[in-house]
Order: structure tokens, then C-alpha cells, then sequence
């Protein structure tokens, strides 16, 4: 199966729920999942309706544990499992489960009484803020019954399949987690409820919120309580942190009055964020002239441009595609207008990297990774090398897993030793250059900024400074040079 557009709107209109997370792409790529995830509850209602298949049910409980994000027009198996009134759904990939609802039902025979009466219009009873007062301990909902026509056509469940307070119980954990507490960063990770045999045909329900609980360790929240129809509820979910943001004033500095790129011409793709992001303002204090590329967006690379500029850098951005022939090429002649020659390129930009084991890609998967980053590295080396001075560096950014693997990225780690592969074989036929592949270790940036990590990424400064003070290090008679950046910090 996959999500759709459809899956989230629906849903999305029905809770209530608009957390940015799931319905913003530049905000949500530029957090650890690089595009918008799928609602958790979107998937619980998916997993009920594929069950029911038409069927009208009373839910007697539920339970929904998310382990690993969903996405719209990705693929994954839907399984579901049946033990008389128990039931296990779950997405996976391969041998990995995505989300996993269990649940117990009765299934009814005939309509569930009450189900044609008209339902009440509704209006959002609150606007999103990031930490509830008092007030929020007793709560009314009300579902959007307005959307249940959204809501049949994209999972399957009808007016009256099920008893609206359950549904109605569902959307709003949902709103509750994105909307209120813990609000916009949240991370939905698990749902309990219990519900009672109360025979209640109402859209609109309280919630009694009766404890809320913190744990720092984990930037978790659990809050239980009980509602209308339901004798218990838990629900638990992350707070993720901000967006990662290191101007300037963040970075570290050079020794004074060591310019190391004084008055060269660098180049660096993917500078609008993350490492690029740091290599530029570095490359910035080291006395550089910039050029500057970005994919999409426009106002971060005008926010940076102006930023470094205040300190006296000479920038120019320039969006393009760092895998499209025609933009690179249209890139590389604007450049070659306003600098002439570079003197350094850093082969930085890369696709959103996620932690997938080899079971959970099929091969067209794992092939288009590898072709989308090797696409890059190509066309930078076709496009930019001929503008680059004799002896001029390319700098290519690799990673220290090549060296030290870790579980998860296969695919991560058959495109960066192709990239590595192609830089050595660049070295050989273009002697007038030096090429220096610097595997990094792992960086603070928006992919690695988790709720929760017992083994806390590096400073991107820090490791930017050295990137570039082992620029000066070249070896006599060898153009190509892999540096080690592991024992930064």
C-alpha cells in the first residue's frame, strides 16, 4: 500500500491537526525526515478501515506503537493479523515494522444505532501554542464531521462504521500531541485507549486529562487520563528539538590573523544548510570570496548571503540542481561571468540521508540513492573542474562510516565509496589539481537532530575549521588525499 495526498488531507481535516510536520514541506525538510511524515493516527485509521472492509465495529481498545516515520508514495506491506475479536496490523518494509495497531472489536451485523443522525458543524476550538497553562487539563472536542465525506474516500470508513466518539476520541490524540502538548515539535510514538461499552453517539467529547508526565532523558511526554466513552487513555510522544542554527557568533575561530582562504574563490554546493551551511561561514572568516549554490530555498540563501556579507564577505548565491546538467551548466557560466576562475571546490550537496537497513530497499531503491549522489559529484566535476585554477583543490565531503561502518546505511555507503571511487579517478587525469576527500564524523545538522542521542553529534564549525586548515597540508608530488577528520572535538 501507500499514502497519498488524500490520507493526509482527510485526515488532516477531520483532527484538526495541522502540525507542520505533515502538511509544510519546507518546514518539515528541515527536519531530521527531509520531507513531510505521514500522521500517525492517519495510519490508524488506514489499519482499521482495511480490516473493517466495509464491516460496521465497536472498538473495545487500541493500541498504536510508531517506530520509524511513514511517508506519502512510499511502499509498504500491509499485514493483518486475526484471532477472533484481536487483531494485529502492521506497515513494514522487509523484515521492519513501521507502525504496528493492535486492537479488539466487536463487529456489528446492522448499522450502529444512532449512526444517521445529523452531526453538529464545528470550528477549531484552539490555536497551536508550545505549552499549555492549566486550562488544558479538561478538554472538549469536537470532530469535524464536515470531513467524514474526506474521511469514507480515503480509508474506507463510513459514517457509522464505527461509533463517532471513537473516531472522534482518535483525531483528537492526534490534535492533542501536534497542536497542544508537545505541539508543533512533536513526534507522535505511542497510543492506549480503553474504551467503555457506553452506548454514545456524540462527535463531541471531553477528556480529563489526569496526569502529564517529562522525561528529560528521552524529551518524552506521557499523559493519561479518561473521556467520554473511554475508561482509560495514554498517550506518549517526542519533543523533537528546534532546527538546528549556527550563525556566525556559533562559529569557532581561527587563530588571529590566519586568513587561510584570503582572497580565494570557493565554491561550495548545498551551502544553504547543514555542513555546507558551516563551511561557508567558515570559509567566510578565512577571508574567502564565495560562491555559494542552493536547491530550493530561496530565502535561507538570502538570509546567509546577507549574513556573511555583514561581516564584509564577498557572496553570490546560485540555485540549481547540483544533479541537473542544464543547471549546473547554467550555473557554472554565471559563475565564470562574475569570479572567472575558482580555486576551491567543495563537493558538499547530497540527498537527505535515512537510517535504512538493506531488507527494507529493493534494489531500484538503493540504485537510485547511489545514482542521485554519484549525479552530483558528476556533474560538479563536469561542469565546474574546467573552471578551476591550476592547482586548485576539490574538495570532496565524505564520511567516516566508509572507515568505520554502522548498521542502517548500505545504501549510504555504496553511494559514498562510488563518489570516492570517481574523485581518485579524477586525480589521475586532471594532474593540475589536488583532490582531497575529508570523511567527516558525525555533525549536528537538521538530519541528525533527534529527540534524544546517547551519542551527541559534533559542532559543524569545528569540524568545518578543520576541513579547511588541512586544505594547506598538501603532500609533495601527490594530488589526491584522504584526511581523517574523526578526533575533531
Amino acid at each position: 500500500m501507500k499514502f497519498t495526498s488524500d490520507h493526509v488531507s482527510a485526515f488532516c481535516a477531520a483532527s484538526y491537526d495541522r502540525n507542520p510536520l505533515h502538511i509544510d514541506p519546507e518546514y518539515a525538510r528541515r527536519s531530521q525526515f527531509g520531507k513531510p511524515v505521514v500522521f500517525g493516527m492517519a495510519a490508524v485509521l488506514f489499519a482499521l478501515g482495511a480490516w473493517a472492509n466495509g464491516r460496521t465495529f465497536r472498538l473495545q481498545q487500541i493500541r498504536a506503537v510508531f517506530r520509524k516515520p511513514l511517508f506519502e508514495g512510499e511502499e509498504y506491506h500491509l499485514s493483518i493479523q486475526e484471532n477472533g475479536a484481536d487483531v494485529v496490523v502492521k506497515f513494514q518494509k522487509g523484515p521492519v515494522d513501521y507502525a504496528v495497531i493492535s486492537f479488539s472489536a466487536n463487529v456489528e451485523h446492522q448499522p450502529l444505532d444512532g449512526a444517521t443522525a445529523p452531526f453538529p458543524r464545528f470550528a477549531p476550538l484552539w490555536e497551536p501554542h508550545d505549552l499549555p497553562d492549566a486550562s488544558w487539563q479538561t478538554q472538549r472536542f469536537v470532530l469535524n464531521t464536515a470531513a467524514l465525506g474526506q474521511v469514507e474516500a480515503a480509508f474506507g470508513i463510513a459514517e457509522g462504521s464505527m461509533p463517532v466518539h471513537q473516531l472522534a476520541s482518535l483525531c483528537w490524540a492526534s490534535y492533542h500531541v501536534g497542536m497542544i502538548l508537545p505541539g508543533k515539535q512533536a513526534l507522535f510514538s505511542e497510543l492506549q485507549m480503553t474504551f467503555t461499552a457506553a452506548d454514545l453517539h456524540s462527535a463531541e467529547i471531553t477528556l480529563e486529562l489526569e496526569a502529564a508526565n517529562f522525561d528529560e532523558r528521552f524529551n518524552r511526554y506521557v499523559l493519561e487520563g479518561k473521556g467520554t466513552g473511554l475508561a482509560h487513555l495514554r498517550i506518549a510522544a517526542f519533543k523533537r528539538p528546534q532546527p538546528v542554527d549556527f550563525p556566525l557568533a556559533a562559529m569557532p575561530a581561527f587563530a588571529e590573523g590566519y586568513l587561510p582562504l584570503q582572497g580565494k574563490v570557493v565554491f561550495i554546493s548545498g551551502a544553504t544548510r547543514g555542513f555546507g551551511a558551516a563551511m561557508a561561514r567558515m570559509a567566510a572568516l578565512a577571508g574567502a570570496r564565495l560562491a555559494l549554490n542552493y536547491r530550493g530555498d530561496a530565502s535561507a540563501a538570502e538570509s546567509l548571503r546577507s549574513e556573511l556579507q555583514a561581516v564584509g564577505a564577498e557572496v553570490q548565491t546560485y540555485a540549481a540542481d547540483m544533479a541537473d546538467p542544464r543547471a549546473v551548466a547554467d550555473m557554472a557560466t554565471a559563475i565564470s561571468a562574475q569570479f572567472g576562475k575558482l580555486d576551491l571546490i567543495v563537493n558538499n550537496a547530497a540527498p537527505p540521508i535515512r537510517d535504512l537497513q538493506f531488507l527494507e530497499q529493493d534494489n531500484l531503491h538503493i540504485a537510485q540513492f547511489v545514482q542521485q549522489n554519484l549525479a552530483i559529484t558528476l556533474e560538479t566535476a563536469r561542469q565546474l573542474l574546467p573552471l578551476l585554477s591550476k592547482g586548485g583543490q576539490f574538495l570532496h565531503i565524505s564520511t567516516k562510516y566508509l572507515a568505520e561502518p554502522v548498521r542502517g546505511f548500505a545504501h549510504y555507503l555504496t553511494a559514498k565509496a562510488a563518489q570516492e571511487a570517481l574523485v581518485q579517478a579524477l586525480s589521475l587525469e586532471s594532474r593540475d589539481h589536488e583532490f582531497i576527500v575529508a570523511r567527516l564524523p558525525r555533525i549536528l545538522t537538521d538530519q541528525t537532530n533527534l529527540a534524544f542521542d546517547f551519542d551527541p553529534p559534533l559542532h559543524p564549525g569545528e569540524v568545518a575549521r578543520e576541513a579547511i586548515t588541512a586544505l594547506a597540508d598538501a603532500q609533495d608530488g601527490e594530488n589526491y588525499r584522504v584526511v581523517n577528520l574523526f578526533g575533531v572535538g
